[in-house]
């Protein structure tokens, strides 16, 4: 059995995911999806690699002067 998760960001039809399952009493890791206009942006990623693709993408930001946290 599958549990997931689904939540739309900002209105802007990107949408994230997250699923584990549940098979005989165990429970596994949840792993992360990312939908962009109805196509798989980002599929089986573990929480430490959604982290490090956020900490990419907001050193990406910085250095362009567009924002985000340093």
């Amino acid at each position: 059995m599958n549990k997931k998760k689904n939540v739309e960001i900002a209105g802007m039809g990107i949408y994230a995911s997250s699923e584990r399952n549940h098979v005989e009493g165990y429970n596994s890791e949840y792993v992360y999806y990312l939908y962009h206009d109805g196509g798989q942006a980002i599929c089986d990623m573990s929480a430490e690699e959604v982290k490090e693709v956020i900490a990419c993408l907001q050193q990406a930001l910085t250095a362009n002067g567009e924002g985000g946290e340093a």
